[in-house]
């Protein structure tokens, strides 16, 4: 996947790109949000603007690795949420963010 964003937002600091991790389920679209304690999701940083997301549901274990230049992340590990944000050194109105 590989999302590309253009806004002026993005100078404004008020444009952000949020993954959202759910649990796995082939009668909800292969997607449940609503069970976030029936998997989990781990996140670290690898080096400057590269992210590596651990995931594991029901006995199955893979990864997931998020980039960006000039990007800074959050993630909260309860809702297996990720946010990421242009830093104030980002391009005047976009960015890339290869998934």
């Amino acid at each position: 996947m590989y999302a590309r964003s253009s806004s002026p937002l993005i100078k404004a600091g008020k444009l952000r790109v949020v993954l959202h991790f759910p649990y796995g389920n082939h009668k909800k679209s292969a997607a449940d949000f609503t069970v976030p304690f029936l998997h989990k999701t781990s996140f670290s940083r690898k080096a400057d603007g590269v992210f590596m997301f651990e995931r594991e549901m029901d006995g199955t274990r893979y990864r997931a690795i998020a980039s960006g230049a000039d990007v800074d992340a959050s993630f909260h590990e309860d809702t297996h949420r990720a946010g990421f944000t242009p830093r104030p050194a980002a391009p005047k109105h976009g960015y890339c963010l290869p998934l």
